[in-house]
């Protein structure tokens, strides 16, 4: 299997597993009388590569955390974050 090919895979698995999560999150929502636009979907980047960070950006994720301020500081020039919020979580 080509680099290529391995890239294309993990980004069909991105768009799979992304898709697959708003659905859970727009069942839940609906079940417990919430809008699911009203809920905020994070993905964490913690260990992930800029190239697949983007991606998961371009296929409409808005908000990301990061664990270690130096991982978020190393990343953010990589990154296509406009319109995208960052937060850092758990114990920094």
């Amino acid at each position: 299997m080509t680099e290529k090919s391995l890239i294309d895979e993990k980004f069909s698995d991105i768009e799979y597993n992304l898709k697959a999560i708003r659905e859970d999150i727009a069942e839940a929502a609906i079940k417990s009388g919430r809008r699911p636009e009203d809920i905020d979907f994070m993905a964490v980047t913690k260990t992930v590569d800029e190239m697949y960070i983007n991606h998961a950006i371009d296929c409409g994720i808005t908000l990301i955390g990061e664990n270690k301020v130096q991982e978020m500081l190393r990343k953010k020039p990589n990154l296509n974050l406009n319109g995208v919020r960052k937060n850092l979580i758990g114990h920094l």
